[in-house]
Formats: structure tokens, C-alpha cells, sequence
């Protein structure tokens, strides 16, 4: 009896003696080459192999005048070849392991190799745990082979390939930190890898134009602002089969227009005659530089870059100015409400008599009809009337010496503060008329 591999035909080696010759038969389904010689070669047949087995006879025929004949059998073991199966393709993430579900059949021995940088941790076991290497990772993918090495007399192995594709994990840039200005949007750059999808989210109460793009424009809320920035969130979703996203945050830092300037506080009504010079002063928060600004230009200079000014009037202005002042930082500027002042130049040192003139206006406050009253002049006097603006609306030269009386008809003017203004070249005096 022998054995042999069911992909080798076998030589037989029978002996016989005193034979007129010889035959081979076989139980099973096989062919010999020749099966009138001793040494005839056998090749299995696929019955042979699945029944792993077969009986070979030799019969000698006897030479005459002999007639029996002798007959002898072999049994012929046959070892199949070894298969493999190393499994369906399939996909992991890069962050996890792979169990393999191998399959061998006719094998002496497994073995796993990889045509990757990864690790089996026993290759030599049908279901083995692989664990991708970076170079898989950066693959994409990694080939596993299966081999089966063959039971003796069989010597010719059997490998199969699966394929194990390796998904890699997301990530999420959210770009950096940056600075815009009060009122402006802010246009992200964010990144992504290996994403099926992104999202911007927010801590603070500002709104994406559209959260799910990497380029989305962000417009910050009133809490924003009144933080003074925002914290914005990407999120990169795996693709599957992995699972875990990835999240980055970018701080988005919101600086503030300044404060409202408080109205100017200062002298709202100034005789250049006596104070050529005022000073203005105002409050705000959040401004790196002020601008002052006098309207009108004739009316005078001023002077100033912080919370104080300096006024120089123009001698010859007469009239109503009007303050005001812009708080500034490099995201823009706020301007306060103005401050009006009456101006005006008494010429000359004012006497007692300006204040001894009896000047009365009849009624007042009124409707825009009113009478003034004064007793007589010693001195040429010079009346004017000038409107809540400032403009000039009547002047007069008053020569006499008796007792005056003039009526004024204002009633077609707006509403508000007026002023009369008498005055020489020793005497000035200014009265207010409310027109109601």
C-alpha cells in the first residue's frame, strides 16, 4: 500500500514471475497509461480523490500449460490538495482592529502575511485580530493572504487574498481665531477630511447663513457682541464605518463700536467780548480718538483729540454754534447729539446802566405776538432779534429819548427760544423770548 497527492499520477512497481502477462485493474475511476506493464502509471480519478482511496490489482496470466493465474491488490491512498479562504472583502476604520474569518480545508498548517506594514497578533491561526499599520492607514486599504501549506505527499500550498479597505477617521479644522468689527459677518474658512458631513454650530446667539458649509458666513448676535467675541464649533461626521466625529472650535472675537459720546458739557451761552476761549468736555467708552467738531466753521477753532476740547471763538461771530464730538476706534465711530450755544460780543465793558434798562416783553412767553417795553434812552441803542438758529430777524437803531414801544409779529416762526439783544458801545443786554 502507498499513498500520493491527488494532483500526482502514480508509478506503479508490481512484480510477477512465470506470467504469460499481466493486467491492472482498479475499483475506482482512474486510468493506468498501460495497463499490461509492471510499472504502469496511474493517474486518480475524481472519485478516487473524494473517496480518498483506491485498490490497484495486478494479475498475472499463467504460460500454458498452466491455467490458473494469480491476482494481487494494493490499496492507493490519495491526499487531497489544501484550500484556502481568507474571507469576503470588507472595510474597518482606522481606529479599530479586524478579526478574520478564514477558512482552510487538506492544510498541514495557516498562515497570514500582508502585503501592508500592519500586525497580526497570531498569524498562524485562521482568526487572527490584524491591526493596520500607518501605511495601511494612509493606503486606504490593505491586502491579507491566506495560505494553506499541503499534508505530505502533497507539497503545493494554497493562498487566497481579501481585501480590507480602512476608512480614515474625520478631522475638523475650524481655521483661526480672528477679530472682526461690530456689525460686520464673518466669512469661515474651515477644513475637513475624510468627512460625510460638516456642521458650524455656536455657543453664543449669532446665525450661520448656512451651517453646513466649510465657507459659511456667520452674523453675531447681541449677546455676542455684548461678550465681546464668540466661540463657532466645526464638526467633521465619520464616514461609515467609522463612527466618531471630529470637532474644533475657533474663537471669533467681536470688537465693539464706541460708546455714544455724552452731549458736550460747557458754557452754553458765551460773550466773546469777555470769554474768547471755552472749554468742552464729554464721556465715552471703547474709543482709542475723539473729533471735535464746531458748526458753524465761521463761528471759530477747536481744538481737541480726547474727552476735552477747546473752543476759540471768532470775534466776530455772532450767532448760535452748535458742539459736537465722534468717538473713533479702527472699527469705526459714534457721534453725540449737539450742544447749542448762543454767542455773541457785548464790544465794550459792560455798565451798571445795562442792567438798570428797563426792558419788558409783553407777554412772554407768547404766541408769536408780543410787545416790547422800555423807558427812555440816554444813549443811541441798537435792538436785534435773532431767532432760535441764530439768524438775524429784525434790527433796529433806536434814536429816542422818550419811552419806546414796538410790536412784533412772529407768529408765521417755529416754536422755540429767541433772543433780543440791546446794546451800544458801553451797554449790552440780552433778553429771552419764548414763543410757545
Amino acid at each position: 500500500d502507498d499513498e500520493s497527492c491527488e494532483d500526482t499520477p502514480y508509478t506503479l512497481a508490481g512484480t510477477a514471475t512465470n506470467q504469460a502477462s499481466v493486467l491492472w485493474t482498479t475499483s475506482g475511476d482512474g486510468t493506468f497509461d498501460n495497463t499490461a506493464i509492471l510499472n504502469a502509471t496511474y493517474t486518480p480519478g475524481s472519485g478516487d480523490v473524494s473517496s480518498g482511496s483506491v485498490t490497484l490489482t495486478l494479475t498475472a496470466y499463467a504460460v500454458s500449460p498452466c491455467g490458473e493465474h494469480a491476482v494481487d491488490d494494493m490499496v492507493l491512498s490519495i491526499q487531497e490538495l489544501p484550500t484556502a479562504d481568507a474571507g469576503a472583502d470588507d472595510d474597518i476604520c482606522e481606529n479599530n482592529t479586524y478579526t478574520l474569518s478564514g477558512s482552510a480545508t487538506n492544510q498541514l498548517s495557516v498562515l497570514w502575511t500582508t502585503a501592508g506594514d500592519g500586525t497580526f497578533d497570531d498569524p498562524a491561526i485562521l482568526s487572527p485580530t490584524y491591526t493596520p499599520g500607518a501605511g495601511d492607514i494612509s493606503n486606504g486599504s490593505v491586502t491579507l493572504s491566506l495560505t494553506a501549506d499541503a499534508i505530505a505527499p502533497c507539497s503545493t500550498g494554497f493562498t487566497d487574498n481579501m481585501d480590507l479597505g480602512i476608512q480614515g477617521l474625520p478631522t475638523a479644522n475650524a481655521g483661526s481665531d480672528a477679530e472682526i468689527c461690530e456689525g460686520e459677518d464673518y466669512t469661515l474658512s474651515g477644513g475637513a477630511t475624510n468627512q460625510e458631513s460638516v456642521l458650524w454650530s455656536t455657543a453664543g446667539d449669532g446665525v450661520f447663513d448656512d451651517a453646513t458649509l466649510l465657507g459659511a458666513s456667520y452674523t453675531p448676535g447681541s449677546g455676542d457682541i455684548s461678550n465681546g467675541g464668540v466661540v463657532l464649533s466645526l464638526t467633521s461626521y465619520a464616514i461609515s464605518p467609522c463612527s466618531t466625529s471630529a470637532t474644533d472650535d475657533m474663537m471669533l472675537t467681536i470688537i465693539p463700536l464706541p460708546g455714544k459720546p455724552s452731549t458736550p458739557e460747557g458754557p452754553t451761552e458765551v460773550d466773546i467780548h469777555f470769554t474768547p476761549t471755552s472749554e468742552y468736555e464729554t464721556q465715552s467708552t471703547g474709543a482709542d480718538s475723539y473729533l471735535w467738531t464746531l458748526y458753524p466753521v465761521t463761528a471759530g477753532n477747536i481744538a481737541g483729540n480726547i474727552t476735552t476740547a477747546i473752543v476759540t471763538w471768532n470775534a466776530s461771530f455772532h450767532g448760535f454754534a452748535y458742539v459736537k464730538v465722534f468717538a473713533m476706534n479702527n472699527c469705526g465711530a459714534t457721534v453725540s447729539d449737539s450742544l447749542e450755544i448762543f454767542v455773541y460780543n457785548s464790544v465794550g465793558v459792560q455798565e451798571s446802566y445795562g442792567d438798570k434798562l428797563n426792558v419788558q416783553i409783553i407777554p412772554n412767553p407768547n404766541r408769536g405776538s408780543f410787545k416790547i417795553s422800555m423807558q427812555a434812552l440816554n444813549n443811541n441803542m441798537h435792538l436785534t432779534l435773532y431767532g432760535s438758529d441764530g439768524s438775524l430777524i429784525e434790527n433796529h437803531s433806536l434814536h429816542n429819548e422818550e419811552d419806546i414801544e414796538m410790536d412784533f409779529n412772529l407768529t408765521d416762526m417755529p416754536k422755540g427760544m429767541y433772543f433780543l439783544r440791546l446794546y451800544n458801545e458801553r451797554v449790552s443786554r440780552i433778553e429771552k423770548i419764548i414763543i410757545q
